[in-house]
């Protein structure tokens, strides 16, 4: 799914959008369930949408590789 040179294996990328206002917290909470709920949505954030509500932080879950 992911290529890169270091010996490590992507298994998933998560967006992760957060504020400390409660409000809009709420609503980022929205964007971090709508943008990660696909793949394609994820390439349409990186698309579309970085501009206009900025990601906070990226999860990458990552193992290994066996070779």
């Amino acid at each position: 799914m992911y290529y890169n040179d270091i010996d490590f294996d992507i298994l998933d990328v998560k967006l992760i959008f957060r504020s400390d206002f409660r409000l809009r917290n709420l609503f980022k909470k929205v964007l971090t369930s709508i943008f990660n709920s696909s793949n394609y949505m994820k390439e349409l954030y990186e698309e579309t949408f970085t501009y206009i509500f900025p990601c906070y932080e990226i999860l990458f879950v990552i193992q290994k590789s066996k070779g």
